[in-house]
């Protein structure tokens, strides 16, 4: 059964172990932090996923699929854009 979980990530964070089939729902700020819903079957097998946080006017990862742009507001305002790979 699929359950839908929330994950934080942030510039220090490489990689996330999630289910295989895993589908991202959204990516947000939340708490100054940026969290990314997505709806996971918790008993499947578990796989290695890659997230990278560019900002703008930095290069773009290749190979990795785009999730989101998330404006930072906190004290100042910059946009995070979040990516991904299953490594």
């Amino acid at each position: 059964m699929n359950k839908i979980y929330k994950y934080v990530i942030n510039k220090r964070t490489k990689s996330i172990e999630l289910p295989i089939g895993f589908k991202i729902l959204s990516a947000q700020e939340q708490h100054d932090d940026i969290s990314i819903w997505m709806e996971v079957n918790p008993d499947a097998e578990s796989q290695l996923v890659s997230f990278k946080l560019v900002m703008t006017d930095e290069e773009v990862p290749e190979g990795y699929t785009y999730v989101n742009s998330i404006q930072m507001t906190r004290e100042y305002t910059f946009v995070y854009h979040v990516y991904y790979k299953v490594v």
